[in-house]
């Protein structure tokens, strides 16, 4: 684009039209690029579906100058000052049917013993000489050649050469070729201009050669391909007004085989940032020379810091730092196959400080994978696996699995956005946890969760955390302001979690409150809104002053019948939150009443009928145990008159002894059970008007 922004095109037609045979001849013709003008003539004819032709062209001026208006840099800056010398010619022809086969096609370009200079640049780039051919018989593109047979230029001292032979670059591109010169980047600034603020310094010095056919790289016959040299960059240093922190290489160095390009050395410093590095890069021939190859490499990576905030472009004016553009989808390139294993000392993200980084790194199939990525962040400890990926480059996505060991909770709140969003109590804590977690998800164009897509699960176990000033709970205290609810201890808690539809949902999880526990389970939003069950089980000695006078009254009036009635060492209440995490809302249980002790009065109520109803039921069932012991107390006693009158039936005779005998059977047992009757009803009368009546 930069280019094209930088390119006039001006054309002049004198063209004959034969539209009966469909042909077109031209004349006197120039089209002009910038300002390298060419002349062409010759003839097109299209009498069926290829497209027949002879055409010649040639430039009209021979201005070294006009060369290098081609060139954007040069075009854009002192063009017209400039001061050129030398020899060109560039001239072409291309003859015969274009459609399922090639035209013969050449085109000629040498430029002999040119050079060129600023008015207000001590140097000049001189001794240019270019020859180049490119050239098809006709047939198939398969057939073009490619001859850079010469390219040498000085720039201000500095030599520089380079040439290449290229055949057969469809089928199995056969290349040969080499670059070879130094140039020191201080003196380079002596020939060409800088832009303002722009500098540069150092060396770079190239030595390479290749000889070969790519299918010999492609078959792994890598001793068919002849492949040597190297490329070093030393001390170099460059600046801009755009980045004045300024890119620092103190050493790069690339050894140059058929097989793969060896990175021996790799040093550099960006702003704070610095990098060591060294390995390898294979398939490079064929990523350079064929579409849809894969670059293939292989490095370690060590670093003692690594600025990513002055990398994203960090900005601070005065005092005070420029609202940052929103962050754009990093889109992982198709085809690369990296594998990096990483040390990196200190990494600066935002206001996060992530040290002792250990891992490797793969960057493949448009996914950047985490493998056992180790770090220290948050006062704690994270082993993390997992991956980014963004085949769709408008909705990419994340799948990691964390293992996380002492994280400073009110820390992650305070400076991960998703972490307050997942859970809004963390801002209120103090103290560490452990987690293991797993998340799925789709992030959107500004590298953010997008809530609702998450899916995932985790368990989480705290560790020392005191709760301060969390909106939910202190709804829920003050409505139970008769309930001691200090102290509240989350350590030691363990819980287990699911991302579900844009909601955390947290399985049931006991928290001790002294003596009293509450069972805690439910749901928040990414909206912050919550909907949580609190299932209390209160110990009387945490109840306050009215509960505790409620309590005793009831247990007064029941004590006053002669009943010893017992409510337990606990009270059981169930307690709904609802609303936002900023206004909550209490559904029931605490603060039915207005004096914010309704809740435990009535289930101290419930309590006592409760206690009630089974005393009932106790004098029953003594009531029925007594009746039970007379009956047999009688049924003993007419036993025993019934033994002795059967010893009267031996004196008296059989006939009046059994007369007697039956007399003495129905009277007993009648009295008896008259008896037993009376005495089982006066009891139980007597026990139910001291129960509900006043006692005499």
């Amino acid at each position: 684009v930069k280019y094209l922004n930088k390119v006039s095109l001006n054309s002049k037609f004198d063209i004959d039209i034969d539209m009966v045979n469909s042909k077109y001849t031209f004349n006197e013709n120039t089209l002009s690029v910038n300002e390298l003008e060419f002349g062409f003539d010759g003839w097109l004819a299209m009498p069926g579906d290829d497209i027949d032709m002879d055409l010649s062209f040639e430039a009209k001026q021979t201005q070294f100058k006009h060369i290098l208006s081609l060139v954007p840099a040069v075009y854009a800056k002192d063009f017209e000052d400039i001061e050129t010398s030398g020899k060109v010619a560039i001239s072409g022809t291309a003859k015969g049917a274009y459609g399922e086969s090639y035209p013969a096609f050449d085109v000629n370009m040498t430029v002999e013993d040119a050079m060129f200079k600023y008015p207000d640049l001590p140097k000049s780039a001189k001794n240019i000489q270019i020859a180049m051919n490119i050239s098809n018989p006709g047939g198939s593109d398969d057939n073009t050649i490619i001859d850079l047979s010469k390219f040498h230029i000085d720039l201000g001292g500095n030599p520089f050469d380079m040439n290449l032979y290229v055949s057969t670059p469809v089928s199995d591109p056969n290349m040969k070729g080499g670059v070879n010169g130094t140039i020191y980047l201080d003196q380079l600034q002596d020939v060409i201009p800088m832009e303002e603020g722009e500098s540069y310094s150092g060396e770079i010095v190239s030595d390479i050669n290749f000889d070969g056919k790519l299918s010999s790289i492609e078959k792994e016959r890598y001793h068919e391909f002849d492949a040597s040299g190297n490329m070093i960059i030393m001390d170099m240093n460059y600046k801009s007004a755009d980045f004045p922190e300024g890119v620092q290489i103190e050493k790069m160095d690339f050894a140059f085989s058929a097989e793969f390009l060896e990175l021996k050395d790799f040093r550099v410093v960006v702003g704070n940032s610095d990098v060591r590095a060294n390995g390898t890069i294979q398939n490079h021939m064929a990523y350079a020379f064929k579409e849809n190859e894969t670059l293939k490499g292989n490095f370690e990576m060590t670093s003692r810091v690594f600025d990513l905030n002055e990398m994203m472009g960090e900005e601070e004016v005065g005092d005070s730092e420029v609202d940052e553009e929103p962050y754009e989808v990093i889109e992982v390139p198709e085809n690369i196959d990296f594998v990096l294993n990483a040390k990196l000392g200190k990494v600066l993200y935002d206001d996060i400080d992530i040290t002792n980084i250990d891992g490797r790194i793969v960057v493949r199939n448009q996914k950047i994978t985490m493998k056992n990525v180790d770090m220290n962040l948050m006062k704690g400890s994270m082993i993390l696996n997992g991956f980014y990926e963004t085949k769709d480059v408008k909705a990419p996505t994340i799948n990691f699995r964390m293992n996380i060991k002492d994280f400073d909770v009110h820390e992650c709140a305070d400076k991960l956005n998703t972490v307050e969003k997942m859970a809004p109590i963390a801002k209120s804590m103090e103290g560490t946890f452990d987690c293991k977690m797993a998340v799925v998800g789709t992030l959107d164009k500004q590298m953010e969760p997008i809530y609702e897509t998450l899916t995932g699960s985790g368990r989480m176990q705290t560790h020392e955390i005191e709760l301060k000033n969390f909106k939910p709970l202190d709804a829920v205290m003050k409505a139970a302001d008769k309930f001691k609810m200090d102290p509240i201890n989350f350590s030691d808690i363990k819980l287990s979690f699911k991302f579900v539809d844009g909601r955390v949902n947290v399985n049931p999880f006991t928290v001790p409150i002294g003596k009293s526990t509450v069972v805690i389970e439910g749901s928040n939003g990414f909206d912050e809104t919550i909907d949580y069950l609190m299932q209390f089980k209160i110990a009387k000695s945490q109840l306050g002053g009215q509960a505790n006078a409620a309590m005793n009254s009831l247990l007064g009036q029941a004590s006053g019948v002669g009943l010893n009635i017992s409510t337990g060492d606990y009270i059981k209440m169930n307690v709904n939150v609802g609303g936002t995490v900023s206004n909550p809302e209490i559904k029931k249980g605490f603060g039915e009443s207005e004096d914010g002790s309704g809740g435990v009065k009535e289930a101290l109520k419930d309590k006592a009928k409760e206690e009630l109803d089974k005393a009932k039921e106790e004098m029953k069932r003594k009531a029925k145990m007594e009746a039970d012991k007379l009956k047999r107390q009688a049924e003993a006693k007419l036993r025993q008159e019934a033994e002795k009158a059967r010893q009267d039936l031996k004196e008296k005779g059989k006939l009046e002894a059994k007369k007697e005998l039956e007399r003495l059977k129905k009277e007993g047992l009648q009295k008896a059970k008259e008896s037993a009757k009376e005495d089982v009803k006066e009891q139980a009368k007597d026990a139910l008007k001291g129960l509900f009546g006043k006692p005499k």
